[in-house]
């Protein structure tokens, strides 16, 4: 005697079928997921609006990257917490964890809001920006709402957030009339190495056993490839710009 309930068991006992239990189940935990993506994008939205309040004189621009520091410090922590740092590569292409699942969130909520405020720039659109936005999203949207392949898209965030608060520092100095100053010089040293060492260094590691993994989805494979490639076009592009300024710094001092 099959437990499992058919359609007429169920209609003749009043169960519910299994199947109908956990498309339910299942709906119910999307809706879940998607209201706390909205929830994390209007939180990053109400953090760009204080620093506009508080730094009213500062562009758009600015204050932009202010909340894009703020949210590479907690995606750093965030992920570090949900990560093994003493084997980060473990559990590729496996179930996430609750840890995993709330750090994508937080980040997919920031890239929604980022999107939107690229968008919304009175001055210029950065395109690139929001290119690279909806490709993040399709990565990080497939491992919240699929509940697989966290750890590497986790590892990826944590590698690609490193570098970041020195990137948008960069901007900010320029701004602030400090783009030529001995602490932008050395800002721009750390993110050259911390982009080489994590972007590049470690990245390729991570690209590597992605693609080898039998559990990876093809589509978090493909993405891999894409992120390495431009992160090496854009090293490329840094380390020629970091010796041409090195080189003129030198030429001043002489």
């Amino acid at each position: 005697c099959s437990l499992v309930p058919t359609p007429s068991r169920a209609v003749a006992t009043g169960e519910r079928p299994l199947l109908v239990t956990m498309t339910t189940s299942t709906t119910a935990a999307m809706i879940s997921l998607a209201q706390s993506l909205g929830l994390y994008s209007l939180a990053w939205a109400g953090v760009f609006g204080l620093f506009r309040l508080t730094l009213w004189s500062r562009s758009h621009d600015l204050c932009n990257r202010m909340v894009s520091v703020v949210h590479a410090v907690v995606s750093i922590v965030l992920c570090s917490r949900a990560l093994d740092l003493s084997d980060p590569f473990k559990g590729l292409g496996g179930p996430n964890t609750p840890e995993q699942t709330f750090a994508m969130l937080v980040s997919t909520g920031y890239f929604v809001y980022d999107f939107f405020c690229c968008l919304l720039d009175p001055v210029k659109i950065d395109a690139e920006a929001c290119i690279h936005h909806v490709f993040t999203l399709l990565g990080l949207c497939y491992g919240v709402f699929k509940g697989t392949n966290a750890a590497e898209l986790v590892l990826c965030l944590f590698l690609l957030e490193f570098s970041n608060p020195f990137l948008h520092a960069r901007f900010i100095l320029k701004e602030m009339g400090q783009g030529d100053s001995s602490l932008a010089l050395v800002n721009n040293l750390m993110f050259a190495a911390t982009f080489l060492i994590f972007r590049l260094g470690i990245g390729h590691r991570l690209v590597v056993k992605v693609v080898q993994d039998p559990g990876t989805h093809i589509a978090v494979k493909v993405g891999a490839l894409g992120v390495l490639a431009m992160c090496v076009i854009w090293g490329y592009q840094i380390v020629k710009i970091m010796c041409f300024k090195l080189a003129g710094k030198k030429a001043k001092q002489g």
